[in-house]
């Protein structure tokens, strides 16, 4: 993604790479948002929450 682009989305507070999110999404409607701490792309999100969250039987999604 261009620079100028990028700033439109969200960046992942783990890896911070750029995620597809749009910051004007409002949190409510995200996948993989942590509130309190802010937005993670779908790899950290999966590779933080994922195997516990599936042994529990949720999905990982909000």
């Amino acid at each position: 993604m261009e620079k100028q682009e990028e700033s439109r989305y969200e960046t992942c507070i783990f890896c911070r790479k750029a995620t597809d999110v749009p910051k004007e999404k409002d949190i409510s409607e995200r996948n993989y948002y942590i509130e309190g701490a802010g937005q993670l792309c779908r790899e950290c999100y999966f590779e933080i929450y994922g195997s516990r969250r599936s042994q529990n039987g949720n999905t990982g999604l909000f």
